[in-house]
């Protein structure tokens, strides 16, 4: 870079974390971690407005300064890491829209199809064969199909 150029605005990296938020997201992790007796356990936090990071925060966790005693798996962040199918992503994404617009509301039932729903040429599947449920359910239970439905309208 020339001297006296400044850097594109998209080469500045800013640091979103919440110190505070980090803290309780990491506590109550492990609380919740411990209390279920799950492997591993992963919050994030984003700012509704900005999308800003506030909290990354997983479990279980490792000693940065002394990383050789971890395994290289366990050093990794699955947050940032794993693959995620965009049904499970973005459901709470679809969900605050379905709300927001008033297209449904929580304890509206919908009829899952049976775990079989057709758009266009293909048929999506749901991993399970669903009779009716309560959007809350649709959400519990990531029935990714009535997630596509409420696209279709």
């Amino acid at each position: 870079m020339q001297e006296g150029v400044s850097a594109p605005e998209a080469l500045n990296v800013r640091l979103t974390l919440d110190a505070g938020l980090q803290y309780i997201a990491e506590q109550e992790l492990m609380r919740s971690v411990n209390d279920t007796r799950a492997a591993a356990g992963t919050v994030i936090v984003l700012d509704p407005e900005t999308f800003e990071i506030l909290t990354l925060a997983h479990v279980p966790t490792f000693d940065p300064n002394d990383p050789g005693e971890t395994k290289a798996e366990d050093r990794r962040n699955p947050a940032i890491s794993n693959c995620y199918e965009p049904g499970s992503t973005l459901k709470v994404l679809l969900a605050a829209a379905a709300l927001d617009t008033q297209n449904i509301r929580p304890e509206e039932r919908i009829f899952c199809e049976y775990g079989h729903y057709q758009v266009g040429s293909h048929i999506i599947h749901d991993h399970h064969p669903y009779g009716a449920l309560t959007f809350a359910e649709v959400l519990q239970h990531s029935a990714i199909l009535v997630q596509q439905k409420l696209v279709n309208g």
